[in-house]
């Protein structure tokens, strides 16, 4: 029985620390893991929207109104307008709203990037060509 007082006293304390540690683990659950994991979801959702839109790869042929290019063996025709956005490395940019074809800026061979939407080149990028300089 002189040891019912003791006994208590760790019972409370155990008790209590358990109810510390269980709390702080409720609160990170749901204030850090939660959110996480939903952060985590959103970045891979909007990847890979963002990985289907983005394509990079050769040009094999540029008109007025279209371009081609092939990316990973595959080739894929890319209808461009007056609201595309043509980006040549330190040449400048060919911004939207000017009618201009697409051939005016790409050649077959070139590396390109394309920003891609509902199947129509929003934007196209390619860095300079040997030679080239903001002059020409």
């Amino acid at each position: 029985m002189r040891n019912k007082p003791v006994l208590l006293a760790v019972l409370a304390a155990a008790v209590f620390i358990l109810g510390i540690g269980g709390g702080y683990f409720a609160g990170w659950y749901e204030h850090v893991r939660l959110p996480q994991a939903s952060l985590l979801e959103a970045v891979k959702t909007q990847y890979g929207q963002t990985g289907e839109m983005v394509k990079q790869g050769k040009v094999v042929s540029a008109g007025p109104d279209s371009i081609t290019m092939e990316e990973a063996g595959k080739t894929a025709a890319l209808p461009v307008d007056s609201n595309s956005v043509f980006a040549v490395y330190n040449l400048g940019v060919k911004p939207s709203g000017v009618n201009c074809g697409a051939d005016a800026y790409f050649k077959p061979g070139d590396q390109i990037s394309a920003f891609v939407k509902n199947g129509r080149a929003v934007v196209l990028y390619r860095d300079a060509r040997a030679g080239e300089t903001q002059n020409q």
